[in-house]
């Protein structure tokens, strides 16, 4: 039996290492009651905070349908919380005492879209709607939302200070653009999709995707498809898939964009669906609850929290592994969990020519990385002609559009060590044009910088005789050397003419006798080949050193 400040609990409905929920009664009364009580551990202050957030919002709620905080308790340094009774379970543990049919399983989904109508209608949003915040009475099955410890009124004044609200609840229940790794702001779609996680789990017995860290969720989220085996494909109706897949999508712009648009579709198949169809059960498999890896700071946003657990693995791979080729292999996975990428390349310039080192891609729901070694110009058209501009600009290159998916987003990023271009980062997601926000751009920066710190050392390894590049007897004019650093500089043909006092036909002359001797067919070609013969001056190239 747990006591605080004066309460016995004598029956815990729910407990993880840092809370209990459960029944209680006042010493010396009969009077019973339902209780939230902080546990000793290393997160009291968070937990605190939590309680107290709770309170202070779903207290004012004027709506039905919440487990209604009415009294806080201070015990010492923890708090607790008192709420007026109700007699539910949550929908994890709903979900494993009742075998629920089809028909059940709508009305079930309607009445949890009215009521996060209802809450988004009172400005406030959830951020933590998963099987555990979820309540049903089982006789009556009215639906009751709690865990208001990370709601936030939308219709508060932002803190003047710049400090965001706590922390988001679950990392595998969370939407993209609470991780921070996309170019949105986080409105109801985020609780949307946090229902379209819960729904799925409950629907097939585990969640639609896997991790094993925060940043691993992170990830799954902005890259991973939802993963659906053969049997849930044949035994849960089309009608409700396409319900999980909208409200999954990784794009917020194509989700469901309110509550309401969700209670339609919900309505809709309840309505059409032929009666044998809604007598079938469904034989729901529960999952455990997901043990979740903490990195908590209080005065941390969460995706300043991810970017430190990156930089954190990044110190562990170094310091514990010892295969320099399987230290670069977990760094460039580092790098695409970061960034929530689907494919991404680490392209390096070696003796001027651009080489892709890394590769990393999510293939049938798994990342794969590989070290191809392979020149620039063995990759396709439209890659090789993004990352080739990036070398010569040397700037940021970051583009929203369509892709293989639908939208997408491809990043360039420049890494310059010592002022000097050392290679790019590529990337791309096909399901978000919204991905790779700028907030990002550093920590990846660093980790590319590491993964070609290692690289060298393996391209050594690999060639240790390998000497100064020859010119293999080619020689350029003083002229055709001119053109060629002014290819490099991003001229065209005109406005070298221009700069050399000569005929645009003069230029392309030149050009062609450049090309010829270079054998190569493209101006970057041109500019990687010449300086990969040492036919330049270094310090005016873009690929000195």
């Amino acid at each position: 039996m747990h006591t605080t400040a004066g309460y016995h609990m004598n029956q815990i409905i729910y407990e993880d290492p840092y809370i209990l929920i459960g029944h209680a009664y006042p010493k010396g009364s009969s009077r019973r009651m339902l209780m939230k009580m902080v546990k000793e551990s290393n997160r009291i202050a968070l937990e605190n905070a939590k309680i107290m957030n709770e309170y202070r919002i779903a207290s004012r709620l004027k709506m039905d349908g919440i487990l209604r905080p009415i009294l806080p308790i201070v015990n010492g340094d923890v708090m607790a919380l008192e709420y007026a009774p109700i007699n539910g379970v949550t929908l994890r543990r709903y979900f494993a005492m009742h075998e629920v049919s089809v028909s059940e399983w709508i009305q079930l989904g309607l009445r949890i879209s009215n009521l996060l109508l209802e809450l988004h209608r009172k400005q406030v949003l959830h951020l933590n709607i998963r099987p555990e915040t979820i309540l049903i009475q089982p006789t009556t099955k009215r639906v009751f939302f709690a865990g208001f410890g990370y709601a936030v009124s939308v219709s508060e004044k932002p803190d003047p200070n710049g400090r965001s609200a706590l922390l988001e609840a679950s990392p595998p229940y969370m939407s993209p653009e609470q991780t921070g790794r996309i170019n949105h702001r986080v409105d109801q779609r985020a609780d949307l999709y946090a229902l379209g996680v819960t729904l799925f789990e409950m629907l097939t017995g585990k969640l639609p995707f896997n991790a094993t860290d925060a940043l691993g969720w992170s990830h799954a989220h902005m890259a991973i498809p939802p993963a659906l085996s053969h049997d849930d494909v044949l035994r849960i109706p089309q009608s409700l898939l396409r319900i999980l897949f909208k409200l999954l999508a990784k794009d917020p712009e194509e989700r469901y964009q309110n509550a309401w648009e969700l209670r339609a579709d919900f309505a809709a198949i309840g309505a059409e669906v032929h009666p044998s169809f809604t007598d079938r059960r469904l034989s729901m498999r529960t999952s455990p609850i997901p043990s979740i890896e903490s990195y908590f700071e209080q005065h941390m946003s969460y995706p300043q929290i991810l970017d430190l657990a990156a930089i954190v693995q990044s110190s562990q791979i170094f310091g514990m592994e010892t295969d320099e080729l399987q230290v670069g292999r977990e760094l460039m996975s580092l790098i695409i969990k970061q960034a929530g990428a689907e494919k991404g390349w680490l392209v390096s310039v070696r003796n001027g020519e651009a080489i892709v080192e890394w590769t990393g891609e999510v293939k049938r729901d798994q990342l794969v990385v590989a070290r191809p070694c392979l020149p620039l110009e063995a990759c396709s058209e439209a890659e090789k002609s993004i990352v080739a501009d990036c070398l010569l600009s040397q700037a940021v290159s970051r583009s929203g559009g369509e892709g293989k998916k639908g939208k997408g987003s491809v990043l360039c990023l420049p890494i310059l060590i010592q002022e000097k271009i050392r290679g790019v980062l590529y990337l791309e997601n096909t399901l978000t044009p919204k991905a790779f926000v700028p907030e990002r751009f550093t920590v990846l920066h660093r980790l590319s910088s590491q993964v070609l710190y290692i690289t060298k050392y393996l391209a050594r390894a690999d060639n240790p005789h390998n000497g100064p590049a020859s010119d293999g007897g080619i020689s350029l004019t003083a002229r055709e050397k001119e053109i060629v650093h002014l290819m490099a500089a991003g001229l065209s043909n005109k406005e070298i003419a221009h700069q050399l006092i000569v005929a645009p036909e003069t230029v392309k002359a030149h050009m062609r006798n450049i090309y010829r001797k270079l054998k190569v067919k493209r101006r970057i070609e041109a500019v990687m080949r010449a300086k990969q013969l040492r036919l330049l001056d270094e310090q005016n190239t873009p690929f000195g050193g």
